[in-house]
Formats: structure tokens, C-alpha cells, sequence
């Protein structure tokens, strides 16, 4: 069994990552981290939408893994609208 808390120190690692999960678990510590300061959700969140355009993957994979993102990293309506 493996915690995703013990993937905190490895952002930089997650982040070049191929593996769609490794990007997931990244996001996953982002939110855990930014959990009271939405202006660094912001940052955080479009630092990994940038990351999914990096990899190589389908137009699909994209827009699902967009999905994932947008689900875990809930920004506020005024952030919202700014990242997209």
C-alpha cells in the first residue's frame, strides 16, 4: 500500500513523469498543499494545465486529465474564469 503523502517531496520528479497518475498524485499534493490559499491554487493549477501539453498525449488524455484537475483543484468563480 502506498501513500500518496509520500510523493510530497518529489513535485519535480511527478511533474516529468510520463505516467498520467503521476501527474493525478501531483495535482493530489498541490491541492493538499494550497488547501487555505487559493491564489497559489491558481498558480499550482496552471502550472500542471500547462504540464498536460508537455507529454505528448492524445487530445483525449488531455481533456481528461483537464477534467481531473479541474474536479481536485476546485478554484473560486473569480479564479475560475482567470485560468480558463
Amino acid at each position: 500500500m502506498v501513500k500518496l503523502l509520500d510523493y510530497a517531496d518529489q513535485d519535480q520528479n511527478l511533474e516529468a513523469n510520463p505516467n498520467p497518475f503521476a501527474l493525478v498524485t501531483a495535482a493530489h499534493l498541490r491541492t493538499r498543499q494550497t488547501k487555505h490559499n487559493p491564489e497559489q491554487r491558481y498558480q499550482a493549477t496552471r502550472t500542471l494545465v500547462r504540464l498536460l501539453y508537455t507529454h505528448g498525449w492524445s487530445r483525449q488524455r488531455v481533456l481528461d486529465l483537464f477534467s481531473v484537475l479541474d474536479w481536485m483543484m476546485r478554484l473560486p468563480d473569480g479564479l475560475a474564469q482567470q485560468l480558463w
